[in-house]
């Protein structure tokens, strides 16, 4: 698969969140040749919400006057909270979520952060690594995905290649990490989700209950 060819995948996949899951990430069994790799029932219906809402946003900041009722009560949502017991996929899901968002979604700023340093660096940046790696579509000429060709990753950073209005890779088009420190003051707390803005930005908080309430204070 060419530039092109994956210039126009990722297109329609910023209408369709599931489909950048199966067919750039190879989440499911057709491709990735795995029974067992493939979303679950919930990872869908989340994912085609996320992009229901982002969609919603992008049409209200456009062309307001089209929105039917649905996608107006959509563009006004603060985002998804996913609720579940452990190892039903919900970091899998995020780093999902995070990379359709990066790859789909030019100049995207994404913050996230945790309730501490190992679940953010040892579980979900171990999710974003393994997925960017095993995506379906390799670069010419390389065993390297096509999708990961674009992005460079980081011990807590992920950003892309591509220059963009005249500034380094990386300034404008990026995923980074950002920890938490519960013992610090409000004001510390209240800056690890802010500092950026953007037409294209996605906070995240994995195991939001475990971090302080000042945290989201900037999403209010």
């Amino acid at each position: 698969m060419d530039n092109r060819e994956l210039v126009n995948l990722l297109k329609k996949c910023q209408k369709d969140a599931v489909l950048y899951a199966e067919v750039i990430l190879r989440i499911c069994p057709e491709l990735s040749g795995k029974e067992t790799t493939e979303l679950t029932s919930q990872q869908r219906h989340a994912l085609i919400r996320l992009t229901e809402i982002v969609l919603a946003k992008e049409k209200a900041w456009h062309t307001p006057e089209l929105l039917t009722e649905q996608e107006r009560a959509d563009s006004i949502k603060k985002g998804i909270t996913i609720k579940a017991g452990k190892g039903v996929g919900k970091d899998a899901w995020l780093a999902i979520a995070m990379l359709w968002f990066l790859a789909c979604h030019k100049n995207s700023k994404i913050l996230c952060t945790a309730n501490s340093k190992s679940q953010l660096k040892d579980i979900l940046w171990s999710d974003l690594s393994k997925f960017l790696k095993g995506g379906e579509h390799l670069a010419p000429g390389t065993d390297r995905p096509a999708i990961s060709q674009e992005f460079e990753t980081q011990a807590d950073r992920i950003f892309s290649l591509s220059p963009g209005d005249g500034v380094k890779p990386g300034a404008q088009w990026f995923i980074t990490a950002r920890t938490c420190n519960r013992d610090a003051d409000q004001t510390t707390q209240e800056n690890v989700l802010s500092g950026y803005h953007g037409e294209y930005m996605l906070l995240c908080a994995d195991e939001a209950a475990g971090l302080p309430d000042a945290v989201f204070k900037p999403i209010e």
